[in-house]
């Protein structure tokens, strides 16, 4: 795994040359992207470090070749993950049809209490992670995707109670609210462009 990361920050550093010498005098309009992983701030380290390739190439880590590093800091996937499926569709047994206590651990992650959620408050940890090793080498933060991840996986995926919510809740005002904390969250963080999906 980790020659793996090595060599995806050595091809994206060697691609984001080969962009630049063929864009020649314009090579300042190229933008270099390091894609990382937000669940992991150390993956996305050992691929700006590239400490492998590094010890090949003078000791140059791939990061002195980027311009950005750029992360998917989803929230919300943890509801519907088989660990959390069951308790999740309960809620839907709720007069509001759950959408208060989804809401409230979107927003807080305290319905849930457990380690794996990915409210908010973890997300923008996540993404603090990343802006201080950013930070480090000089480089934007940017999201190349991100935004709610309200889905079953795995046996949960074809959950009908699960599906319900998550569409309510897409559909819900308090939606509109959630994204507008996100994404102010994010630019606290420093974070720049940002591309929902």
């Amino acid at each position: 795994f980790t020659r793996r990361i090595n060599r995806y920050g050595q091809r994206a550093t060697e691609l984001c040359a080969r962009w630049k010498q063929e864009w020649g005098p314009e090579r300042d309009r190229v933008i270099c992207v390091m894609g990382g992983m937000s669940a992991n701030s150390w993956v996305s380290e050992q691929a700006l470090q590239c400490p492998l390739w590094a010890a090949e190439n003078g000791g140059h880590a791939c990061a002195e070749h980027m311009d950005a590093l750029a992360i998917a800091p989803y929230f919300g996937n943890h509801l519907g993950s088989p660990e959390n499926a069951s308790v999740v569709a309960g809620w839907t047994a709720q007069d509001d049809g759950g959408l208060s206590l989804l809401f409230q651990e979107l927003a807080q992650g305290e319905v849930l209490n457990r380690s794996s959620n990915l409210a908010l408050p973890a997300v923008f940890a996540q993404i603090n992670r990343h802006r201080v090793l950013a930070d480090r080498y000089g480089l934007a933060l940017l999201a190349y995707e991100g935004g709610q991840h309200l889905v079953g996986v795995g046996a949960a995926q074809n959950d009908r109670r699960l599906e319900a919510l998550f569409t309510a809740a897409n559909r819900d005002p308090r939606m509109g609210g959630l994204y507008t904390d996100y994404l102010a969250g994010w630019r606290r963080q420093g974070g720049q462009l940002f591309m929902l999906f």
